[in-house]
């Protein structure tokens, strides 16, 4: 078989722009950029904090302290008392 010449010029690929679909990529990622910010607006203390006893699925929870952080009245900060309601617990549990 013998080869013409129009096929010896003719490109081995199609020649396009290659960074024709980089646009709608772009467009995609930045929407969904947006949507992750969203969610983690949504998901933080900052702008969405629930008042104490009130429940929503889109605010995070009031912060309750645990049984054994106990607030000082005189100076109005806590006071850890962990290892005396841990030893209180483990001496239910050895008796």
């Amino acid at each position: 078989m013998k080869r013409t010449q129009a096929a010896d010029n003719a490109p081995l690929y199609e020649e396009t722009d290659p960074e024709a679909g980089l646009a709608p990529l772009a467009i995609l990622c930045t929407v969904l950029a947006v949507a992750v910010m969203l969610l983690n607006l949504l998901g933080s203390d900052k702008a969405f904090a629930a008042a104490p006893g009130e429940t929503s699925s889109f605010m995070v929870p009031a912060a309750d302290n645990p049984a054994w952080e106990v607030r000082d009245p005189n100076t109005g900060t806590f006071k850890n008392e962990f290892n005396s309601t841990l030893k209180k617990i483990t001496d239910l549990y050895n008796q």
